[in-house]
């Protein structure tokens, strides 16, 4: 996965890259975890991975109750 995580979270980048290298993504994903963790990143990068970065995927982020649609 490009950038950072898999620096920082190299389970869970790996565990990533494998299910989107194989297309086994799930439908819809949630991800958790502590703050500044990086699910906003990753979440943002297998968008774009899957190809959901036209108009109309929507990325809801709980640290300030936003809504992305991008």
């Amino acid at each position: 996965m490009p950038g950072g995580l898999e620096h920082t979270q190299k389970e869970t980048a790996r565990k990533l890259d494998y299910l989107l290298e194989n297309g086994k993504f799930p439908y819809c994903s949630l991800f958790h975890g502590p703050s500044y963790t990086g699910r906003m990143y990753a979440a943002m990068e297998v968008a774009k991975r899957l190809g959901s970065t036209a108009e109309g995927t929507l990325v809801l982020s709980s640290r300030n109750f936003s809504t992305r649609i991008r």
